[in-house]
Protein backbone atom coordinates (compact mmCIF):
# COMPACT_ATOMS: atom_id res chain seq x y z
CA UNK A 1 0.00 0.00 0.00
CA UNK A 2 1.29 3.50 -0.85
CA UNK A 3 2.34 5.92 1.87
CA UNK A 4 -0.51 8.31 1.03
CA UNK A 5 -3.11 5.56 1.10
CA UNK A 6 -1.71 4.21 4.37
CA UNK A 7 -1.97 7.70 5.88
CA UNK A 8 -5.55 7.94 4.72
CA UNK A 9 -6.37 4.50 6.15
CA UNK A 10 -4.91 5.49 9.53
CA UNK A 11 -6.76 8.78 9.32
CA UNK A 12 -9.98 6.97 8.53
CA UNK A 13 -9.34 4.63 11.46
CA UNK A 14 -9.02 7.55 13.87
CA UNK A 15 -11.91 9.49 12.40
CA UNK A 16 -14.07 6.37 12.10
CA UNK A 17 -13.57 5.68 15.80
CA UNK A 18 -14.69 9.23 16.51
CA UNK A 19 -17.67 8.68 14.18
CA UNK A 20 -18.77 5.71 16.26
CA UNK A 21 -18.30 7.60 19.52
CA UNK A 22 -20.04 10.71 18.17
CA UNK A 23 -22.93 8.62 16.91
CA UNK A 24 -23.35 6.94 20.29
CA UNK A 25 -23.08 10.28 22.11
CA UNK A 26 -25.58 11.98 19.80
CA UNK A 27 -28.07 9.16 20.18
CA UNK A 28 -27.73 9.17 23.98
CA UNK A 29 -28.14 12.95 24.11
CA UNK A 30 -31.11 12.76 21.75
CA UNK A 31 -32.64 10.00 23.87
CA UNK A 32 -32.55 12.20 26.98
CA UNK A 33 -33.38 15.58 25.39
CA UNK A 34 -36.35 14.20 23.43
CA UNK A 35 -37.96 13.45 26.79
CA UNK A 36 -37.09 16.83 28.31
CA UNK A 37 -37.90 19.09 25.34
CA UNK A 38 -40.84 19.37 22.95
CA UNK A 39 -41.04 19.39 19.15
CA UNK A 40 -41.80 23.12 19.36
CA UNK A 41 -38.59 23.68 21.37
CA UNK A 42 -36.58 21.98 18.66
CA UNK A 43 -38.51 23.90 16.01
CA UNK A 44 -37.63 27.24 17.59
CA UNK A 45 -33.92 26.44 17.70
CA UNK A 46 -34.02 24.92 14.19
CA UNK A 47 -35.26 28.24 12.81
CA UNK A 48 -32.32 30.03 14.45
CA UNK A 49 -29.72 27.51 13.29
CA UNK A 50 -30.86 27.88 9.68
CA UNK A 51 -30.02 31.61 9.79
CA UNK A 52 -26.85 31.34 11.88
CA UNK A 53 -25.54 28.44 9.82
CA UNK A 54 -26.09 30.42 6.63
CA UNK A 55 -24.35 33.50 8.04
CA UNK A 56 -21.53 31.26 9.24
CA UNK A 57 -20.62 30.53 5.63
CA UNK A 58 -20.11 34.19 4.78
CA UNK A 59 -17.72 35.10 7.57
CA UNK A 60 -15.36 32.22 6.74
CA UNK A 61 -15.20 33.01 3.00
CA UNK A 62 -13.35 29.73 2.50
CA UNK A 63 -10.08 31.08 3.93
CA UNK A 64 -9.46 27.99 6.08
CA UNK A 65 -9.96 25.51 3.21
CA UNK A 66 -7.76 27.73 1.03
CA UNK A 67 -4.91 27.24 3.53
CA UNK A 68 -5.39 23.48 3.42
CA UNK A 69 -5.60 23.30 -0.37
CA UNK A 70 -2.31 25.17 -0.95
CA UNK A 71 0.76 22.97 -1.37
CA UNK A 72 2.92 25.43 0.58
CA UNK A 73 2.00 28.37 2.81
CA UNK A 74 4.06 31.33 4.01
CA UNK A 75 3.81 33.27 7.27
CA UNK A 76 2.23 36.13 5.34
CA UNK A 77 -0.51 33.83 4.08
CA UNK A 78 -1.00 32.31 7.53
CA UNK A 79 -1.45 35.61 9.36
CA UNK A 80 -3.42 37.13 6.50
CA UNK A 81 -5.83 34.21 6.84
CA UNK A 82 -6.10 34.77 10.59
CA UNK A 83 -6.76 38.48 10.10
CA UNK A 84 -9.39 37.88 7.42
CA UNK A 85 -11.19 35.32 9.58
CA UNK A 86 -11.40 37.69 12.54
CA UNK A 87 -12.55 40.64 10.41
CA UNK A 88 -15.27 38.57 8.75
CA UNK A 89 -16.37 36.96 12.03
CA UNK A 90 -16.76 40.22 13.93
CA UNK A 91 -18.54 41.81 10.96
CA UNK A 92 -21.12 39.04 10.65
CA UNK A 93 -21.66 39.07 14.44
CA UNK A 94 -22.43 42.80 14.23
CA UNK A 95 -24.74 42.42 11.21
CA UNK A 96 -26.75 39.62 12.86
CA UNK A 97 -27.19 41.60 16.09
CA UNK A 98 -27.95 44.98 14.56
CA UNK A 99 -30.52 43.53 12.15
CA UNK A 100 -31.80 40.86 14.57
CA UNK A 101 -35.50 41.97 14.40
CA UNK A 102 -35.38 41.85 10.60
CA UNK A 103 -33.82 38.37 10.54
CA UNK A 104 -36.35 37.18 13.12
CA UNK A 105 -39.19 38.22 10.82
CA UNK A 106 -37.67 36.64 7.69
CA UNK A 107 -36.82 33.32 9.37
CA UNK A 108 -39.89 33.19 11.65
CA UNK A 109 -37.83 33.39 14.85
CA UNK A 110 -39.99 34.29 17.84
CA UNK A 111 -37.20 35.02 20.33
CA UNK A 112 -34.66 37.67 19.23
CA UNK A 113 -32.63 37.22 22.42
CA UNK A 114 -31.97 33.59 21.50
CA UNK A 115 -30.69 34.67 18.10
CA UNK A 116 -28.35 37.27 19.58
CA UNK A 117 -26.99 34.80 22.12
CA UNK A 118 -26.47 32.11 19.48
CA UNK A 119 -24.54 34.59 17.31
CA UNK A 120 -21.66 34.50 19.83
CA UNK A 121 -20.44 31.49 17.88
CA UNK A 122 -19.13 33.88 15.21
CA UNK A 123 -16.72 35.50 17.65
CA UNK A 124 -15.32 32.19 18.86
CA UNK A 125 -15.09 30.46 15.49
CA UNK A 126 -13.43 33.49 13.89
CA UNK A 127 -10.50 32.85 16.21
CA UNK A 128 -10.36 29.05 15.93
CA UNK A 129 -10.74 28.79 12.13
CA UNK A 130 -7.03 29.20 11.35
CA UNK A 131 -5.82 26.79 14.09
CA UNK A 132 -8.34 24.22 12.83
CA UNK A 133 -7.03 24.59 9.27
CA UNK A 134 -3.47 24.04 10.50
CA UNK A 135 -4.45 20.86 12.34
CA UNK A 136 -6.20 19.53 9.23
CA UNK A 137 -3.32 20.55 6.99
CA UNK A 138 -0.89 18.56 9.15
CA UNK A 139 -3.24 15.56 8.96
CA UNK A 140 -3.37 15.34 12.76
CA UNK A 141 -6.39 13.06 12.66
CA UNK A 142 -5.88 11.72 16.18
CA UNK A 143 -6.29 15.18 17.66
CA UNK A 144 -9.26 15.96 15.40
CA UNK A 145 -10.98 12.75 16.48
CA UNK A 146 -10.43 13.51 20.17
CA UNK A 147 -11.56 17.11 19.63
CA UNK A 148 -14.84 16.02 18.03
CA UNK A 149 -15.65 13.45 20.71
CA UNK A 150 -14.76 15.65 23.68
CA UNK A 151 -16.67 18.66 22.34
CA UNK A 152 -19.78 16.52 21.74
CA UNK A 153 -19.58 15.12 25.26
CA UNK A 154 -19.28 18.67 26.58
CA UNK A 155 -22.27 19.80 24.50
CA UNK A 156 -24.40 16.87 25.65
CA UNK A 157 -23.59 17.42 29.32
CA UNK A 158 -24.44 21.13 29.20
CA UNK A 159 -27.64 20.61 27.17
CA UNK A 160 -28.98 17.83 29.40
CA UNK A 161 -28.27 19.64 32.67
CA UNK A 162 -29.88 22.87 31.47
CA UNK A 163 -32.89 21.08 29.96
CA UNK A 164 -33.40 19.15 33.20
CA UNK A 165 -33.33 22.39 35.20
CA UNK A 166 -36.01 23.80 32.92
CA UNK A 167 -34.24 26.06 30.41
CA UNK A 168 -36.28 24.65 27.51
CA UNK A 169 -34.93 25.64 24.07
CA UNK A 170 -32.35 27.88 25.76
CA UNK A 171 -30.53 24.71 26.85
CA UNK A 172 -29.71 23.97 23.19
CA UNK A 173 -28.56 27.57 22.60
CA UNK A 174 -26.22 27.70 25.60
CA UNK A 175 -24.90 24.20 24.90
CA UNK A 176 -24.00 25.10 21.31
CA UNK A 177 -22.20 28.32 22.28
CA UNK A 178 -20.36 26.47 25.06
CA UNK A 179 -19.23 23.73 22.65
CA UNK A 180 -17.75 26.26 20.21
CA UNK A 181 -15.91 28.02 23.03
CA UNK A 182 -14.60 24.65 24.27
CA UNK A 183 -13.30 23.76 20.79
CA UNK A 184 -11.66 27.16 20.43
CA UNK A 185 -9.71 26.79 23.68
CA UNK A 186 -8.45 23.30 22.74
CA UNK A 187 -7.42 24.36 19.21
CA UNK A 188 -5.54 27.43 20.41
CA UNK A 189 -3.73 25.41 23.09
CA UNK A 190 -2.80 22.75 20.50
CA UNK A 191 -1.42 25.01 17.76
CA UNK A 192 -0.02 27.83 19.96
CA UNK A 193 -0.81 30.18 17.10
CA UNK A 194 -0.13 33.77 18.10
CA UNK A 195 -2.76 36.43 17.58
CA UNK A 196 -1.25 38.68 14.93
CA UNK A 197 -2.97 41.14 12.60
CA UNK A 198 -1.13 41.24 9.29
CA UNK A 199 -2.98 41.60 6.00
CA UNK A 200 -0.77 41.09 2.95
CA UNK A 201 -2.59 42.13 -0.23
CA UNK A 202 -1.28 39.38 -2.54
CA UNK A 203 -1.75 36.68 0.07
CA UNK A 204 -5.30 37.82 0.77
CA UNK A 205 -6.07 37.91 -2.96
CA UNK A 206 -4.79 34.36 -3.44
CA UNK A 207 -6.71 33.02 -0.45
CA UNK A 208 -9.94 34.76 -1.39
CA UNK A 209 -9.87 33.53 -4.99
CA UNK A 210 -10.10 29.90 -3.89
CA UNK A 211 -12.19 30.87 -0.88
CA UNK A 212 -14.70 32.74 -3.03
CA UNK A 213 -15.47 29.69 -5.16
CA UNK A 214 -15.54 27.47 -2.08
CA UNK A 215 -17.90 29.86 -0.30
CA UNK A 216 -20.22 30.11 -3.29
CA UNK A 217 -20.52 26.32 -3.32
CA UNK A 218 -21.05 26.24 0.44
CA UNK A 219 -23.81 28.84 0.25
CA UNK A 220 -25.90 26.76 -2.12
CA UNK A 221 -24.98 23.51 -0.38
CA UNK A 222 -26.26 25.04 2.85
CA UNK A 223 -29.45 26.13 1.12
CA UNK A 224 -29.81 22.57 -0.15
CA UNK A 225 -29.28 21.13 3.34
CA UNK A 226 -31.56 23.62 5.10
CA UNK A 227 -33.89 24.99 2.44
CA UNK A 228 -36.43 22.27 3.12
CA UNK A 229 -36.46 23.18 6.82
CA UNK A 230 -36.96 26.84 5.88
CA UNK A 231 -39.90 25.96 3.62
CA UNK A 232 -41.51 23.74 6.28
CA UNK A 233 -40.98 26.51 8.84
CA UNK A 234 -42.75 29.04 6.60
CA UNK A 235 -45.61 26.80 5.42
CA UNK A 236 -46.34 24.41 8.32
CA UNK A 237 -46.34 24.55 12.14
CA UNK A 238 -43.44 24.78 14.59
CA UNK A 239 -44.23 21.21 15.67
CA UNK A 240 -43.90 20.11 12.04
CA UNK A 241 -40.56 21.92 11.83
CA UNK A 242 -39.32 20.20 14.96
CA UNK A 243 -40.52 16.81 13.75
CA UNK A 244 -39.05 17.17 10.25
CA UNK A 245 -35.79 18.51 11.67
CA UNK A 246 -35.50 15.55 14.02
CA UNK A 247 -36.21 13.04 11.22
CA UNK A 248 -33.64 14.80 9.07
CA UNK A 249 -31.12 14.71 11.92
CA UNK A 250 -31.62 11.01 12.55
CA UNK A 251 -30.55 10.26 9.00
CA UNK A 252 -28.09 13.14 9.18
CA UNK A 253 -26.05 11.66 12.02
CA UNK A 254 -24.44 8.88 9.95
CA UNK A 255 -24.46 10.91 6.72
CA UNK A 256 -22.83 13.98 8.24
CA UNK A 257 -20.36 12.10 10.40
CA UNK A 258 -19.18 9.80 7.61
CA UNK A 259 -19.22 12.59 5.01
CA UNK A 260 -17.35 15.06 7.21
CA UNK A 261 -14.82 12.39 8.15
CA UNK A 262 -14.11 11.67 4.51
CA UNK A 263 -13.76 15.38 3.82
CA UNK A 264 -11.48 15.99 6.81
CA UNK A 265 -9.23 13.05 5.90
CA UNK A 266 -9.24 13.23 2.10
CA UNK A 267 -9.09 16.97 1.49
CA UNK A 268 -5.63 17.67 2.99
CA UNK A 269 -4.15 14.45 1.59
CA UNK A 270 -5.54 14.84 -1.93
CA UNK A 271 -4.67 18.54 -2.03
CA UNK A 272 -1.02 17.57 -1.70
CA UNK A 273 -1.43 15.10 -4.59
CA UNK A 274 -3.80 17.17 -6.72
CA UNK A 275 -1.76 16.58 -9.90
CA UNK A 276 -1.61 12.78 -9.50
CA UNK A 277 -4.89 11.65 -11.11
CA UNK A 278 -4.04 7.96 -10.83
CA UNK A 279 -3.70 8.29 -7.08
CA UNK A 280 -6.92 10.30 -6.84
CA UNK A 281 -8.82 7.68 -8.84
CA UNK A 282 -7.64 5.00 -6.43
CA UNK A 283 -8.94 7.04 -3.50
CA UNK A 284 -12.20 7.60 -5.37
CA UNK A 285 -12.91 3.92 -6.01
CA UNK A 286 -11.80 2.79 -2.53
CA UNK A 287 -13.78 5.41 -0.64
CA UNK A 288 -16.90 4.81 -2.72
CA UNK A 289 -16.79 1.12 -1.92
CA UNK A 290 -16.11 1.85 1.75
CA UNK A 291 -19.08 4.24 2.04
CA UNK A 292 -21.39 1.76 0.32
CA UNK A 293 -20.32 -1.04 2.67
CA UNK A 294 -21.04 1.16 5.70
CA UNK A 295 -24.20 3.03 4.72
CA UNK A 296 -26.22 0.33 2.95
CA UNK A 297 -26.61 -2.01 5.96
CA UNK A 298 -27.53 1.03 8.07
CA UNK A 299 -30.32 1.87 5.61
CA UNK A 300 -31.63 -1.69 5.51
CA UNK A 301 -31.60 -1.98 9.31
CA UNK A 302 -33.35 1.36 9.85
CA UNK A 303 -36.12 0.54 7.35
CA UNK A 304 -36.98 -2.68 9.17
CA UNK A 305 -37.00 -1.15 12.67
CA UNK A 306 -37.89 2.49 11.92
CA UNK A 307 -40.91 2.68 14.22
CA UNK A 308 -39.14 1.02 17.14
CA UNK A 309 -36.07 3.17 16.57
CA UNK A 310 -38.15 6.35 16.81
CA UNK A 311 -40.00 5.09 19.89
CA UNK A 312 -36.78 4.13 21.67
CA UNK A 313 -34.71 7.22 20.90
CA UNK A 314 -37.45 9.85 20.86
CA UNK A 315 -40.55 8.30 22.52
CA UNK A 316 -44.03 7.61 21.11
CA UNK A 317 -44.93 11.31 20.83
CA UNK A 318 -42.56 11.49 17.82
CA UNK A 319 -44.23 8.75 15.76
CA UNK A 320 -45.31 11.30 13.15
CA UNK A 321 -41.73 11.35 11.81
CA UNK A 322 -41.55 7.62 11.01
CA UNK A 323 -42.65 7.98 7.37
CA UNK A 324 -40.31 10.88 6.44
CA UNK A 325 -37.48 9.10 8.25
CA UNK A 326 -38.06 5.85 6.30
CA UNK A 327 -38.11 7.71 3.00
CA UNK A 328 -34.92 9.66 3.62
CA UNK A 329 -32.91 6.80 5.16
CA UNK A 330 -33.25 4.83 1.90
CA UNK A 331 -31.06 7.47 0.21
CA UNK A 332 -28.36 7.44 2.91
CA UNK A 333 -25.71 6.15 0.48
CA UNK A 334 -26.45 8.85 -2.09
CA UNK A 335 -26.51 11.61 0.52
CA UNK A 336 -23.16 10.43 1.92
CA UNK A 337 -21.31 9.26 -1.18
CA UNK A 338 -21.60 12.53 -3.09
CA UNK A 339 -19.24 13.98 -0.48
CA UNK A 340 -16.38 11.93 -1.94
CA UNK A 341 -16.74 13.53 -5.36
CA UNK A 342 -17.36 16.94 -3.81
CA UNK A 343 -14.12 16.73 -1.81
CA UNK A 344 -12.09 15.60 -4.81
CA UNK A 345 -13.45 18.44 -6.96
CA UNK A 346 -12.49 20.87 -4.20
CA UNK A 347 -9.01 19.38 -3.71
CA UNK A 348 -8.09 19.82 -7.39
CA UNK A 349 -9.22 23.44 -7.27
CA UNK A 350 -12.39 23.22 -9.38
CA UNK A 351 -14.38 25.21 -6.83
CA UNK A 352 -16.37 27.28 -9.31
CA UNK A 353 -17.53 24.20 -11.23
CA UNK A 354 -18.55 22.78 -7.86
CA UNK A 355 -20.58 25.88 -7.04
CA UNK A 356 -22.65 25.53 -10.24
CA UNK A 357 -23.68 22.00 -9.22
CA UNK A 358 -24.65 23.20 -5.76
CA UNK A 359 -26.89 25.89 -7.25
CA UNK A 360 -28.91 23.21 -9.02
CA UNK A 361 -28.97 21.05 -5.88
CA UNK A 362 -30.28 23.92 -3.75
CA UNK A 363 -32.98 24.77 -6.29
CA UNK A 364 -34.12 21.14 -6.42
CA UNK A 365 -34.41 20.85 -2.62
CA UNK A 366 -36.27 24.14 -2.10
CA UNK A 367 -38.63 23.53 -5.03
CA UNK A 368 -39.27 19.96 -3.96
CA UNK A 369 -40.03 20.97 -0.37
CA UNK A 370 -42.44 23.65 -1.54
CA UNK A 371 -44.23 21.34 -3.96
CA UNK A 372 -44.49 18.65 -1.31
CA UNK A 373 -45.59 20.72 1.72
CA UNK A 374 -49.29 20.43 0.88
CA UNK A 375 -49.01 16.64 1.19
CA UNK A 376 -47.35 16.75 4.61
CA UNK A 377 -43.92 15.79 5.89
CA UNK A 378 -43.84 12.46 4.02
CA UNK A 379 -44.26 14.14 0.64
CA UNK A 380 -41.65 16.75 1.50
CA UNK A 381 -39.25 13.96 2.42
CA UNK A 382 -39.91 12.17 -0.88
CA UNK A 383 -39.11 15.21 -3.03
CA UNK A 384 -36.03 16.05 -0.96
CA UNK A 385 -34.81 12.46 -1.31
CA UNK A 386 -35.11 12.72 -5.10
CA UNK A 387 -32.97 15.87 -4.89
CA UNK A 388 -30.34 13.90 -2.90
CA UNK A 389 -30.11 11.30 -5.65
CA UNK A 390 -29.92 13.88 -8.46
CA UNK A 391 -27.14 15.74 -6.68
CA UNK A 392 -25.21 12.50 -6.24
CA UNK A 393 -25.49 11.67 -9.95
CA UNK A 394 -24.40 15.12 -11.16
CA UNK A 395 -21.57 15.60 -8.63
CA UNK A 396 -20.18 12.11 -9.20
CA UNK A 397 -20.36 12.54 -12.97
CA UNK A 398 -18.47 15.85 -12.81
CA UNK A 399 -15.79 14.33 -10.57
CA UNK A 400 -15.34 11.33 -12.84
CA UNK A 401 -14.94 13.66 -15.81
CA UNK A 402 -12.17 15.65 -14.11
CA UNK A 403 -10.20 12.63 -12.85
CA UNK A 404 -10.87 10.54 -15.97
CA UNK A 405 -12.48 7.71 -14.02
CA UNK A 406 -13.92 4.64 -15.72
CA UNK A 407 -17.74 4.54 -15.55
CA UNK A 408 -17.95 0.76 -15.89
CA UNK A 409 -15.40 0.20 -13.15
CA UNK A 410 -17.31 2.60 -10.91
CA UNK A 411 -20.46 0.54 -11.37
CA UNK A 412 -18.45 -2.60 -10.58
CA UNK A 413 -17.32 -0.83 -7.39
CA UNK A 414 -20.94 -0.64 -6.24
CA UNK A 415 -22.07 -4.07 -7.45
CA UNK A 416 -20.87 -6.03 -4.40
CA UNK A 417 -22.19 -3.71 -1.66
CA UNK A 418 -25.60 -3.36 -3.34
CA UNK A 419 -25.85 -7.13 -3.89
CA UNK A 420 -25.19 -7.67 -0.17
CA UNK A 421 -27.89 -5.10 0.67
CA UNK A 422 -30.49 -6.83 -1.51
CA UNK A 423 -29.68 -10.24 -0.02
CA UNK A 424 -29.87 -8.76 3.49
CA UNK A 425 -33.31 -7.34 2.64
CA UNK A 426 -34.38 -10.78 1.50
CA UNK A 427 -33.29 -12.33 4.79
CA UNK A 428 -35.05 -9.52 6.65
CA UNK A 429 -38.34 -10.25 4.89
CA UNK A 430 -38.03 -13.96 5.73
CA UNK A 431 -37.46 -13.38 9.45
CA UNK A 432 -39.73 -10.35 9.87
CA UNK A 433 -42.58 -12.34 11.40
CA UNK A 434 -40.25 -13.92 13.95
CA UNK A 435 -38.76 -10.56 14.97
CA UNK A 436 -42.26 -9.08 15.37
CA UNK A 437 -42.73 -11.42 18.31
CA UNK A 438 -39.94 -9.62 20.19
CA UNK A 439 -41.22 -7.11 22.75
CA UNK A 440 -39.59 -3.79 23.59
CA UNK A 441 -38.42 -1.14 21.12
CA UNK A 442 -34.79 -1.32 22.21
CA UNK A 443 -34.63 -5.10 21.90
CA UNK A 444 -36.27 -4.99 18.46
CA UNK A 445 -33.62 -2.50 17.25
CA UNK A 446 -30.83 -4.66 18.64
CA UNK A 447 -32.18 -7.82 17.02
CA UNK A 448 -32.57 -6.19 13.61
CA UNK A 449 -29.10 -4.67 13.83
CA UNK A 450 -27.54 -8.02 14.64
CA UNK A 451 -29.43 -9.83 11.87
CA UNK A 452 -28.82 -7.35 9.03
CA UNK A 453 -25.21 -6.50 9.86
CA UNK A 454 -24.32 -10.17 10.46
CA UNK A 455 -25.76 -11.26 7.12
CA UNK A 456 -24.23 -8.28 5.30
CA UNK A 457 -20.69 -8.68 6.57
CA UNK A 458 -20.65 -12.47 6.46
CA UNK A 459 -21.45 -12.11 2.77
CA UNK A 460 -18.67 -9.56 2.47
CA UNK A 461 -16.08 -11.78 4.15
CA UNK A 462 -17.05 -14.84 2.13
CA UNK A 463 -17.22 -13.22 -1.30
CA UNK A 464 -15.09 -10.08 -1.16
CA UNK A 465 -12.29 -11.54 -3.27
CA UNK A 466 -14.51 -11.62 -6.35
CA UNK A 467 -17.35 -9.24 -5.42
CA UNK A 468 -15.35 -6.25 -4.12
CA UNK A 469 -12.81 -4.19 -6.09
CA UNK A 470 -9.11 -4.86 -5.59
CA UNK A 471 -8.41 -1.40 -4.07
CA UNK A 472 -10.83 -2.09 -1.23
CA UNK A 473 -9.47 -5.58 -0.70
CA UNK A 474 -5.91 -4.22 -0.52
CA UNK A 475 -6.95 -1.63 2.05
CA UNK A 476 -8.86 -4.21 4.10
CA UNK A 477 -5.93 -6.66 4.04
CA UNK A 478 -3.50 -3.92 5.06
CA UNK A 479 -5.66 -2.83 7.99
CA UNK A 480 -6.13 -6.41 9.20
CA UNK A 481 -2.39 -7.11 8.87
CA UNK A 482 -1.58 -4.00 10.89
CA UNK A 483 -4.21 -4.87 13.51
CA UNK A 484 -3.00 -8.47 13.90
CA UNK A 485 0.61 -7.25 14.08
CA UNK A 486 -0.25 -4.97 16.99
CA UNK A 487 -2.04 -7.82 18.76
CA UNK A 488 1.07 -9.99 18.53
CA UNK A 489 3.23 -7.17 19.92
CA UNK A 490 0.83 -6.69 22.83
CA UNK A 491 1.12 -10.38 23.68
Amino acid sequence: MSKGLMKSVKGMAWMSSSIFMDYVINLLVTYVLARLLTQADYGEVAAITVLVGFANIFWQMGVGPALIQKKNISDKELYSAQTLNIIFGVSIFAVVNILAPFWANVFSISNVSMLRTYSLVFLFTSYNATPLALVQRKCNFKFMANLNVSSNVFYGGVAIVLAFIGFGPWSLIFATVSRVLFRTVLLVLKTRLKLRFDLDRESAKSLLYFGGGHTLARIFNYIANNGDTFVVNKTLTKADVGGYNKAYNLIGYPATLIGNTLDNVMFPILSKSQDDLAKIRKFFYTCTCFVALITLPISVTCVFCSKDLVIFFLSEKWLSIVVPFEIMIVALFFRTSYKISDTIIKSIGKVYHRSVVQIGYAAAVVLGAYLGHSGGLGTVALYVTIAFVLNYVVTTGLCMYFIKANVLYYLVTLAGPFAYALLSCGVGVLVKNYVSAVSGAFLVCVVWTIIIFSVYFILFLLTRRFMVIKEMNESFDSVMKSFLGKLKKDK
